[in-house]
């Protein structure tokens, strides 16, 4: 793992993951019991892995190269994980991003 510009890289053995500590930095604002909470976006580098939480719910405008991991952070999708950030990316968020590596490596 290292950084770009203050931004997380995260890449194992080539494929794409995420940390959950870059999901605890998403899920923040839903956790800290403020409501309404302001759209924010978690966006993911193809190339490098890197992940940045944005401020905003402009998801058409994306910088190039970066795709959209999820918006939010909903208070419902939050809340079933207690707090288990680790578990939220073993069993939902990464096996995503490893479809997408089995896509990318076939022929």
């Amino acid at each position: 793992m290292g950084s770009i510009g203050g931004v997380v890289v995260v890449m194992i053995e080539g494929k794409l993951r995420v940390s959950a500590a870059e999901l605890a930095q998403f899920a923040a604002p839903a956790v800290g019991g403020i409501a309404p909470i302001a759209p924010h976006l978690w966006i993911i580098e193809m190339s490098t892995g890197a992940t940045q939480v944005i401020r905003s719910g402009d998801y058409e405008s994306l910088p190039a190269g970066w795709v959209l991991l999820m918006t939010g952070p909903d208070p419902d999708w939050i809340a079933q994980w207690d707090g288990d950030w680790q578990r939220a990316c073993d069993e939902q968020i990464n096996p995503i991003l490893s479809e997408h590596d089995d896509e990318s490596e076939e022929p």
